[in-house]
């Protein structure tokens, strides 16, 4: 970007808007930093995406920087999708995870059975602090890496026999409850 264009920029943009660029700018040095590849995509939010192989997948990690809301959020895109019979295993299955976590969550698009993990936390230019930033994006990481033996296992329907009677009783016990409405 030549020196015009930068002043002419800085001249049209508000100080908010500034600052989240550079906090844009923040997150990509550090991503940089740790030698990960990410492509960038350009908006009201910028998006850095990046293909991550961990141990037991490889994921899509979307970094967002929002400008409406002045925070970071992490998406881990699982490759698996779930298929909708097995909706309400991985729905419970989610539930459960969940609740234990101290960052983030499980979701799951019943649009079209996506799988993800995401986390999002308020940053700016006077809050953001790259240690932290890094440790978020890791734990994300981290915590699918963790999981998705079971969230894969789940997603394609390859049920113990424990879980196969369990979400048979479930699935029955709405019913009756459906019923009686």
């Amino acid at each position: 970007m030549t020196e015009a264009m930068k002043t002419m920029e800085e001249k049209i943009l508000t100080p908010e808007v500034q600052g989240r660029h550079l906090v844009a700018k923040k997150v990509q040095a550090l991503l940089e930093s740790n030698g990960w590849k990410y492509d960038k995509h350009e908006g009201k939010e910028n998006k850095l995406v990046m293909p991550f192989r961990l141990t037991n997948l490889t994921a899509i990690v979307i970094v967002t920087i929002s400008e409406e809301v002045d925070a970071i959020s992490v998406k881990v895109l699982m490759p698996e999708e779930c298929d909708e019979k097995f909706f309400l295993a991985i729905n419970d299955y989610f539930a459960r995870t969940n609740y234990s976590l101290r960052y983030g969550a499980f979701h799951i698009d019943h649009d079209d059975g996506e799988l993800s993990y995401r986390y999002a936390t308020q940053c700016t230019m006077e809050t953001f602090d790259k240690e932290t930033i890094d440790d978020y994006i890791r734990i994300c990481m981290n915590t699918v890496d963790k999981h998705y033996p079971v969230i894969e296992r789940l997603a394609t329907g390859q049920l113990t026999s424990d879980e196969k009677k369990r979400y048979l009783i479930q699935s029955k016990m709405l019913v009756i409850g459906v019923r009686e409405e």
